[in-house]
């Protein structure tokens, strides 16, 4: 079975999956919930049954359901991380981004692929390499499992799959989990808190000590950490992205919620305080204190800490 597998695993999430629930009424993409099959795929990563997980999608729900942010490919863009907006369809994909898309095309041996149409986007090479590898692998008696494909439309890809599952991604994680015996989170649990070792100003500031540099680059282990300051009005920049260097400021939270609404001045000519808002996902907190992530979104500027 999967469980005794100790290949490395991969999994795409892309658009049109369906999860066999009523469509849920909320007030902004922000506000989405988490399927169950959200919840399960993280419960897996946590267990380390997931590799890397590479999102189509821009919805944050992964992470919203405790998919450790480190494994999170969105290749497309997404509406949590302020360095990282969405790709339009002519658009350019992250460079650095893809370079990690290239990687995970010629190392994974067994994908998993929930929900994606596989019609044409860059990410379908991963479901496609994977599988050829898989052949290849067979006729050299060789170990691979190659691609697993669950949706309720066809694909092109359909034919060489490993596994093809026409059933809702909900279904097909509720008896995965039941099969690896696993235990899935009830919906809306909340992170562990933080411990008060790293708020050097206490619980009550936004402030957190991360083993991060200047840049937003994770630092050797036993270096020095640095203060990672997201209170209202504190200024910073872009570490990474199309945007990288534009000054971005914490504009408080965002309503309802424990995520973070950053005003950014992308164009240099621009004399207003923010000219577009984004949101910055409140797991990148945690993410940053354990040093999971390679680099932070956005970083303080030195010298310049609140307006």
């Amino acid at each position: 079975g999967m469980q005794q597998q100790q290949q490395q695993q991969q999994n795409t999430a892309g658009k049109g999956k369906g999860n066999g629930n009523k469509t849920p009424q909320f007030s902004s993409f922000h506000a989405a919930r988490p399927s169950f099959g959200h919840r399960a795929l993280a419960t897996m990563a946590h267990r380390g049954f997931i590799w890397r997980f590479i999102q189509q999608n821009h919805d944050g729900l992964p992470q919203k359901a405790g998919m450790p942010q480190r494994l999170v490919n969105e290749i497309h863009g997404g509406i949590f991380d302020p360095s990282n907006p969405c790709v339009p369809m002519t658009g350019k994909l992250r460079e650095d981004l893809f370079k990690d898309l290239l990687h995970c095309e010629r190392t994974a041996d067994l994908m998993l692929t929930l929900g994606s149409s596989l019609s044409g986007m860059n990410s379908d090479r991963l479901v496609k390499t994977c599988a050829e590898r898989a052949q290849r692998a067979k006729s050299r008696g060789e170990d691979c499992l190659g691609s697993v494909i669950v949706s309720l439309q066809t694909t092109p890809h359909d034919a060489q799959a490993s596994v093809r599952i026409y059933a809702t991604i909900d279904r097909t994680m509720e008896l995965l989990t039941e099969l690896l015996e696993l235990e899935v989170s009830p919906p809306e649990a909340p992170p562990p808190p933080l411990p008060s070792s790293h708020r050097p100003l206490g619980v009550e500031h936004e402030v957190f000590e991360v083993p991060y540099d200047a840049e937003g680059r994770r630092l050797p282990e036993g270096q020095p950490c640095r203060r990672w300051d997201l209170r209202t009005r504190s200024i910073h920049f872009l570490t990474v992205g199309p945007s990288k260097g534009a000054r971005a400021i914490i504009l408080g939270k965002l309503d309802g919620t424990d995520h973070y609404r950053v005003g950014l001045r992308v164009r240099p000519e621009f004399q207003g305080d923010w000219e577009e808002i984004r949101i910055m996902g409140s797991w990148w907190v945690n993410a940053a204190v354990s040093g999971e992530v390679e680099n932070l979104p956005i970083m303080n500027r030195d010298g310049e800490n609140m307006e």
